[in-house]
């Protein structure tokens, strides 16, 4: 007798949106070495200009790398522009929450969890909004 294992894996990117009017810096702070994430999914961070929901960033062919400037082997600084959307990570299952510690920006350190009770979540795509 055999047996099918299945098992269901569904994309969850992170977004965040700068609805502001200013380009906002952003520090990400990993659980991991950043040399090490490719080994949990996509964490190359991407943005597009202008707020758009997850359907239409995913469709964009005009996707533009983010400078990073690592300021140890766990932090990222990033610069979001104004007006924009950033792609943060992409992994299975919100599996990216288990290797990001916490973001900060305009003196404001959030952890991830406050993050996410912060954010809206469609079909798994779970957004941040700057203000």
């Amino acid at each position: 007798m055999s047996f099918i294992l299945n098992s269901c894996s569904v994309s969850t990117p992170f977004f965040i949106q700068n609805i502001s009017e200013k380009d906002v810096e952003i520090k990400i702070v990993y659980n991991y070495e950043i040399k090490e994430l490719d080994k949990f999914g996509d964490f190359k961070i991407v943005y597009q200009n202008g707020i758009l929901n997850q359907k239409e960033f995913d469709k964009s062919t005009e996707l533009i790398n983010i400078e990073q400037k690592q300021l140890n082997d766990s932090t990222l600084q990033i610069y979001i522009p104004k007006n924009s959307t950033a792609r943060i990570a992409r992994t299975g299952n919100t599996y990216f929450i288990n290797k990001i510690k916490s973001i900060s920006y305009d003196n404001k350190d959030l952890s991830i969890e406050e993050v996410l009770k912060k954010s809206s979540s469609k079909n798994w795509k779970i957004t941040y909004k700057i203000e």
